[in-house]
């Protein structure tokens, strides 16, 4: 294999060009004229066939501790035949013990912590716990995050820091310009003064039941018909095979003329962009969960950089970027002030426009990938060089 002095070691089967991975690869290729090698978990099973083939069929009997470990025994063969890498900067915790598995301390580990699983009290899993403890330096993307597991776990942190996910506005601002609200509008057959209210990103399940809230909010949509009745209501990135329950409670509230249900799109897809483009109001949903409520969501600085109103739910994680001045918060649960937030902007446009834009200048000043690439490169860089 290629000789990296720093590695990226991902999860994920596909890498997308807007994700953290290769923001990281350009921060330091920038920065510091280091080439970061990613490497994905799913290329090392491949690498390892009765691995992976066991690998894959523990996991669809729900045997996820014996498909785990498959996926880090070939990891590890895998890992071993890099040659020359000083440090692994690691996505989840997951990453992070293959790499401590395969080098012990030889290696300089960086835990860049996007899966952050919390229990309902708001305390790790005892392997999320255990694998804290052996990274060297663990980045949050989350700054309600970091302070939550430094008030718990503060004597098992080596050292943290944070850097949020943020976003890549010269890529984000060239798709976002090109888009065509029209062309979205006509593609669905969306009049023009029809009033847009638009869910926009990757509806999952945790614990069983749907993560972000999303279902929560039908009731509330529900009585909003009967102050804005041109609403229509756009739900994209649910996959209805996987959320059969969503539609048949959108049916059971009578919105399914008024909403449309859009799949899982590329990031930049031109139809996405359209419809952000088209939208009026942009719903930045949460839950109760801890897992949610402490992230700061990678859909938010996209909302924030679309300079478009956001109605957010109060939590921690969207609190720590957006504020008063930039968004409209609602308490969890309380369908009069989500559905009051909404009739506020669409009376007066203007109020939320100002907000919208405030958050645009906030994105631009602090969540652009080049404000945040050197920050990242120089807390790693310091670590592992000096």
């Amino acid at each position: 294999m290629v000789s990296h002095s720093i590695i990226y070691l991902t999860p994920f089967p596909k890498i997308d060009s807007g994700r953290r991975e290769y923001f990281v690869k350009s921060a330091f290729e920038k920065h510091m004229g280091i080439d970061v090698g990613i490497y994905t978990l799913r290329e090392f099973l491949n690498n390892h066939p009765p691995l992976n083939y066991l690998g894959r069929f523990t996991y669809k009997i729900h045997l996820y501790p014996l498909s785990r470990l498959c996926t880090e025994i070939s990891s590890i063969f895998s890992l071993k035949k890099i040659n020359g890498f000083k440090a692994a900067i690691c996505l989840n915790t997951l990453t992070t013990q293959v790499v401590r598995k395969a080098f012990r301390e030889y290696i300089f580990v960086v835990l860049d912590y996007m899966d952050v699983f919390l229990k309902n009290n708001g305390e790790l899993t005892s392997y999320e716990t255990k694998t804290i403890t052996k990274a060297d330096i663990i980045i949050f993307w989350s700054k309600a995050l970091k302070e939550l597991l430094n008030k718990f776990y503060g004597k098992l942190i080596r050292r943290s820091e944070y850097v949020p996910f943020g976003i890549d506005l010269s890529n984000f601002d060239k798709h976002f310009t090109k888009a065509n609200p029209s062309e979205f509008r006509k593609c669905y057959g969306i009049r023009d003064y029809e009033f847009i209210v638009t869910f926009s990103g990757i509806a999952w399940k945790g614990l069983r039941k749907e993560a972000h809230g999303i279902f929560e909010l039908i009731p509330a949509l529900k009585k909003l018909l009967q102050n804005i009745p041109h609403i229509k209501i756009v739900f994209q990135g649910i996959d209805i095979s996987k959320f059969m329950e969503f539609y048949k409670k959108i049916k059971k509230h009578s919105l399914l003329e008024r909403t449309l249900i859009l799949p899982v799109m590329r990031r930049y897809d031109n139809l996405r962009m359209s419809l952000l483009k088209a939208s009026n109001i942009l719903l930045l949903p949460s839950s109760n969960w801890p897992t949610i409520a402490y992230a700061e969501q990678m859909k938010t600085f996209e909302y924030m950089a679309a300079a478009k109103p956001i109605v957010a739910h109060d939590v921690p994680g969207l609190r720590g970027v957006l504020n008063d001045s930039t968004a409209f918060f609602c308490k969890l649960e309380d369908t009069e002030n989500f559905v009051s937030n909404i009739i506020n902007i669409y009376e007066n446009p203007d109020e939320a426009y100002e907000k919208a834009e405030k958050a645009r200048i906030q994105v631009v000043q602090n969540y652009d990938w080049k404000i945040l690439a050197p920050k990242y490169v120089k807390i790693i860089a310091n670590s592992i060089f000096h």
